[in-house]
């Protein structure tokens, strides 16, 4: 078997596809009667939700629980008299739920929305801080039982005096602090109460605007005594802020650089996160939800001062729920629960059957509590993440959000929600009923594409027909799904020439050949579509060739025994191009023409029609001058009833689909052109 260079696409969470058979061409044109089919595609849910009851609502969620969320969530709102809210929450990897509601900000009336930006709080210390810490002591090659103080430590010999002095005024042994790893700091465990920002000012007679966070901590190892040996106190630990808050010291000594300029570069740039969570003394943006406060009991937003930022690693960064679930997902990837837990989430819920491997984690989690903020975290074993927060200090509304979790978390756990369903892809179609002979789509937008085949692979469909038409200088999509007989089978869509090629030189390694390859134009050249399947028979493939080398490459593959059985054209640059896959011992006489108009393929759909030949494979297309032209492959094999239309508008397309499905016939082609300003289909069906 030969091949001929061809293109091949990219999948992102499932196979891609995107195919059309394209035929050989000789010369002629063919034009067939051909029904039309496909049913429209269901459209998207609105972006933001219709405010249910007296508490506006946006966003979306997996419609079988999203009334009841917006239930709870209402009242949440409501009956604490906060400004606003926001949750979120991913099942296994997708965002499932994202909703706002009330107000980002009460006095202009903007609605709060899930993208939203909220003060994170302490929730900052396992989101940011605890990995990374993890990150750079990685990268210095050090375990996290390194100690911090004293020869072989972190810091070296950098606070000896301090802690000199602070072993003589507190009475502290002095071989705590040399006991004392950056893992006890992770785990608050390291034995530190509370620093003081005013102790330290009268300590090195300074002004405020003078401070640093390691004038702070000298303050508090001069000053402040251990509360208990370091790692003793495993079951009772004393939570401190200034256990994460030094860790801006430890970055910074680790690697040369700003805590949060590392943080940004090594950690969260990396996932793309750069831009959405970042410290809270950056300018607020028009996505920052305002902080509120209770006047005459009633929430009013107020402006913080954030500027100093000296305990960014304790609680300083902002970032919306999503942002917060999606970053859940990646620590989820990266690290074992038992790892999570030493890093900053607190462990709870451990019950015997729903536990994480030998740390026996039912669930992680972690809060926080700033002026402006309440916020709650959950990860669960499950495969649950679940963000919520309010944009106000409200104590009673910080204890309802653990109850939310589990009512909503439960709701969720009771769902089989399809796995195509993600809000973060923009992919919210319903699930689909397996158990249909046939399932046909026509006139798919090229985005809504992978939607729509995650939807019907997850139901258990394989695609047998995929078409690329071009109409108004937008890409869309024609497939046929049936049910998937377990045979291995590859899609794509959306490759460039050189990834069309790279996959099928991997796809041809493995035994499968192209069955269906369509080439269409886009912004800067051409993309393919197509499906892979085991090979039966020796085939040839090419793409990407001139008129001229297409008929070349034709006549000899002809000679020796090839037939076509996809051939699409498309235009580049004021010409057109060709891509082929030809296949040898296929049955029965043929005849393949590219370049007909639709009345040149009535015509010889007439004439093919009276030499016992019949329409096996169409592709529409727009030639460089823009008129309307079919490629048709006419064969004397399968024999039987079949009906053909061609010409037709989506509305009769749709009907003549549904004419021919009540009658028993099941479509095997369609494709389409643009004619005036619409788009006019093609279409085959067999019996």
């Amino acid at each position: 078997m030969s091949v001929v260079p061809t293109e091949i696409a990219s999948r992102r969470r499932i196979r891609r596809l995107a195919c059309s058979v394209a035929a050989l061409v000789g010369l002629g044109s063919v034009a067939v009667v051909a029904p039309a089919e496909a049913s429209p595609l269901p459209s998207g849910p609105a972006e933001l939700a219709q405010p249910a009851g007296p508490v506006p609502s946006t966003g979306e969620a997996w419609p079988a629980v999203e009334a009841e969320i917006d239930d709870l969530l209402q009242e949440f709102v409501a009956e604490f008299n906060l400004p606003g809210a926001s949750v979120a929450a991913s099942k296994d990897g997708r965002l499932v739920v994202s909703k706002g509601y009330g107000y980002a900000n009460t006095e202009d009336g903007t609605l709060m929305d899930s993208d939203h930006q909220v003060l994170l709080a302490s929730v900052t210390k396992p989101l940011i801080t605890g990995p990374t810490v993890v990150e750079a002591m990685t990268e210095a090659g050090l375990p996290l039982d390194t100690p911090l103080y004293g020869q072989g430590g972190v810091y070296g010999t950098r606070f000896d005096a301090d802690i000199a002095i602070g072993a003589a005024n507190t009475g502290t042994p002095i071989e705590w602090y040399a006991a004392i790893t950056v893992q006890h700091l992770l785990d608050h465990n390291a034995g530190f109460g509370s620093a003081s920002k005013s102790g330290t000012m009268a300590l090195f007679g300074i002004e405020e605007d003078e401070l640093t966070y390691e004038l702070v901590h000298r303050h508090f190892l001069q000053e402040r005594a251990l509360l208990h040996e370091p790692g003793t106190e495993l079951n009772d630990v004393h939570y401190s802020n200034h256990h994460f808050g030094s860790m801006k010291l430890l970055v910074e000594e680790l690697t040369g650089q700003d805590h949060t300029e590392y943080a940004a570069a090594a950690y969260l740039e990396p996932l793309g996160l750069a831009e959405e969570i970042e410290p809270k003394k950056n300018p607020y943006r028009p996505s920052t939800a305002d902080t509120h406060e209770y006047v005459d009991g009633e929430p009013v937003p107020f402006v913080q001062d954030h500027s100093g930022g000296l305990g960014s690693f304790a609680g300083g960064y902002r970032g919306s729920v999503e942002d917060m679930v999606e970053l859940m997902g990646h620590l989820a990837d990266r690290y074992s629960p038992y790892e999570l837990d030493r890093m900053g989430f607190w462990r709870s819920g451990v019950t015997p059957d729903m536990a994480w491997g030998d740390a026996s984690i039912a669930r992680l989690s972690h809060n926080g509590i700033i002026s402006g903020s309440r916020v709650y975290v959950y990860m669960t074993v499950d495969g649950i993440n679940f963000a919520i927060q309010t944009h106000i200090s409200n104590g009673e509304a910080k204890l309802a959000m653990p109850g939310l979790f589990t009512e909503i978390s439960n709701l969720l756990r009771d769902q089989d929600i399809p796995t195509h369903y993600d809000i973060w892809t923009g992919c919210t179609r319903p699930a689909m009923a397996s158990g249909y002979a046939q399932v046909a789509r026509h006139g798919t937008p090229a985005a809504d594409y992978q939607c729509l085949f995650d939807q019907m692979t997850g139901a258990g469909y394989e695609l047998d027909w995929l078409d690329v038409s071009t109409v108004g200088g937008r890409n869309i999509f024609n497939t046929v799904f049936v049910p998937d007989d377990g045979d291995s089978w590859r899609a794509f869509h959306g490759l460039d020439g050189a990834a069309y090629q790279d996959l099928f030189d991997q796809q041809v390694a493995k035994g499968m050949a192209p069955t269906r390859v369509d080439s269409y134009p886009v912004a800067g050249g051409v993309r393919y579509a197509g499906v892979f399947e085991p090979a039966t028979a020796p085939f040839v493939a090419y793409h990407g060739l001139t008129k001229r080398a297409h008929q070349a490459r034709f006549d000899e593959l002809v000679a020796d025994g090839y037939s076509p059985t996809s051939l699409s054209v498309v235009p580049v640059d004021g010409s057109i191009r060709y891509t082929g896959v030809y296949e040898k011992g296929v049955p029965g006489s043929f005849l393949v023409r590219s370049t007909l108009t639709p009345a040149q393929y009535q015509d010889e759909f007439d004439a093919q029609l009276r030499r016992g030949r019949s329409p096996v494979y169409l592709n529409g297309y727009n030639d460089q001058n823009g008129d309307a032209k079919i490629v048709a492959i006419f064969r004397s094999e399968p024999t039987g009833p079949f009906l053909a239309r061609h010409g037709m508008p989506s509305a009769e397309y749709q009907a003549e689909w549904e004419d021919a499905t009540d009658d028993g016939f099941r479509t095997t082609v369609v494709t389409a052109y643009q004619a005036g300003r619409r788009a006019a289909y093609a279409a085959v069906w067999r019996q």
